[in-house]
C-alpha cells in the first residue's frame, strides 16, 4: 500500500511541476492575428506592415527573442493546385534582446508589446525590382501593368484564384527571464489578416 501512495505521490508531484513550468515559468507570448498596414513616413508612396507580439506574463520578462517568417504559396503549378512552395521572408529584426512583462515600474507600466516589420524578399536592390517573389508575381501577371511598389498584398495575390490559400507563417522563440525554459509561438496569416490603420504611434518596434 505504501508503494502505491509513493507512486501516486510521484505522479502528482510531476504533474504539479509540469503545471508550474508550463503556466508560470515558461514564456507566454501572443502574436496578434492582424498584420497592421499604414503609409510610410520615410518613404512616401510605400506601406509598412507590422505584426504585434505581446508578453502575456505579469512578472517574467523574456530574453533571446528570435523571429522567423515564411510564405507558403499554393497552386503555382496549375496541375498541382494543392502543392505549395515555401519562401523565406524578412521579419524585420530577426533577434531582439528582450520583451518585458506587464509588471509596474514606479508609476508607469512597462511596455510589454513589440511590433515587427514584415518585408517581402525584394533582393539586394529594390530599384532594379529584384527578389524572388516580385519576379514570380510579374511572371504570373504578365498582361497587367507592372507595379512600382511591391506590397504584402501582392505576395498573397501571386496566385490569383478564388481559393487562394497563400499563407504567411510568423514564429517567435524566447527564453524565460526566470528559468532556462524556452518556448516557441506561431501564427498564420492570410490576405484577410491585413488591417489598414491611419498611422502608427508606437516607438517600441523593429
Amino acid at each position: 500500500m505504501e508503494n502505491i501512495f509513493t507512486f501516486i505521490g510521484g505522479i502528482l508531484a510531476s504533474f504539479i511541476a509540469w503545471l508550474v513550468v508550463s503556466n508560470v515559468l515558461k514564456p507566454h507570448l501572443e502574436i496578434d492575428k492582424k498584420i497592421y498596414k499604414y503609409k510610410s513616413i520615410d518613404n512616401p508612396g510605400y506601406f509598412v506592415y507590422k505584426v504585434k507580439v505581446t508578453n502575456k506574463r505579469l512578472f517574467l520578462n523574456v530574453y533571446d527573442v528570435n523571429l522567423s517568417a515564411r510564405v507558403y504559396i499554393y497552386g503555382l503549378d496549375p496541375e498541382s493546385p494543392h502543392e505549395f512552395r515555401m519562401y523565406i521572408i524578412n521579419p524585420g529584426a530577426k533577434y531582439v534582446p528582450n520583451i518585458v512583462s506587464k509588471k509596474r515600474r514606479g508609476n508607469s507600466i512597462s511596455t510589454n508589446e513589440r511590433y515587427f516589420t514584415i518585408y517581402p524578399p525584394f533582393g539586394e536592390n529594390k530599384e532594379k525590382k529584384k527578389g524572388k517573389l516580385r519576379r514570380l508575381y510579374n511572371k504570373k501577371h504578365e498582361e497587367e501593368p507592372k507595379n512600382e511598389i511591391f506590397t504584402v498584398e501582392d505576395v498573397f495575390n501571386i496566385v490569383d484564384n478564388p481559393t487562394n490559400k497563400t499563407t504567411i507563417e510568423f514564429s517567435v522563440t524566447a527564453t524565460s527571464g526566470f528559468s532556462a525554459a524556452r518556448a516557441s509561438f506561431t501564427e498564420y496569416f492570410n490576405i484577410d489578416s491585413i488591417e489598414p490603420i491611419d498611422k502608427y504611434d508606437n516607438d517600441n518596434s523593429d
